[in-house]
């Protein structure tokens, strides 16, 4: 114990003779934490835990791929199959999804979207709900057959809002001028 008050003051005579030296090294260190941490973070949320839905360490996705061709993906479910996979005991939940790009038409030139079709127990498999709206259904998709409901994604909501409140506007003003 006597030799570590004698190195603790010792320590503190050597800081004082050069309080430059001291400065130096508590910002190294700090810089050093601080870096180390802003890396840590950032390699924690996008590498190590990406998936911000419920029971995500759980969560498998199975695609079977052709290696000599860009196909996608070689498993088709149709809906008896689906029936039949959410019997699995094995598993606690199963989704199905197919993605793929369509042409969205309007008044103003087609724009190429990506379409996700998904099974209506998609948000539930997730854990979330959406931000407006409501969720897919059981009734969206009666004997499997989808009906015409879609969920937009807030991006492509809020982009396409403001398209259709812009375009509003611009209809209305160049009413009121031409009417002048």
């Amino acid at each position: 114990m006597w030799t570590l008050l004698q190195d603790v003051r010792f320590a503190l005579r050597q800081f004082r003779k050069s309080p430059g030296f001291v400065i130096t090294a508590i910002l190294s260190l700090m810089l050093g934490i601080g870096a180390t941490t802003a890396i840590f973070s950032v390699i924690y949320g996008v590498l190590l835990d990406p998936y911000p839905y419920k029971d995500n360490d759980r969560m498998v996705h199975v695609q079977l791929n052709d290696k000599k061709s860009d196909r996608g993906g070689l498993i088709s479910v149709n809906a008896s199959g689906y029936k039949d996979l959410t019997k699995v005991s094995s598993l606690d939940d199963v989704f199905l999804q197919r993605e793929n790009q369509r042409n969205l038409t309007g008044n103003q030139i087609p724009v190429s979207v990506n379409v996700g079709l998904y099974s209506p127990n998609l948000f539930q498999y997730m854990g979330v709900t959406p931000l407006l709206g409501r969720a897919f259904s059981p009734d969206d998709a009666p004997g499997g057959n989808a009906a015409p409901v879609a969920v937009l994604s807030y991006l492509f909501g809020s982009a396409s809002l403001v398209e259709v409140a812009t375009s509003s506007a611009k209809q209305s003003n160049s009413t009121i001028r031409s009417s002048r």
